[in-house]
């Protein structure tokens, strides 16, 4: 019973933090953005 317990919050602790495409997409703009950002500072 207690491995059942333990199978079963080892489950939910993994799908809390699940990512869908949208959440990546969003923080590879975010990320592209700051480096695009950076090379105009160092540029200017």
């Amino acid at each position: 019973m207690s491995s059942m317990k333990s199978c079963a919050h080892d489950q939910a602790k993994t799908t809390r933090w699940k990512l869908d495409g949208k959440a990546i997409d969003q923080g590879i703009a975010y990320g592209l953005m700051i480096a695009a950002l950076f090379v105009t500072y160092l540029i200017h």
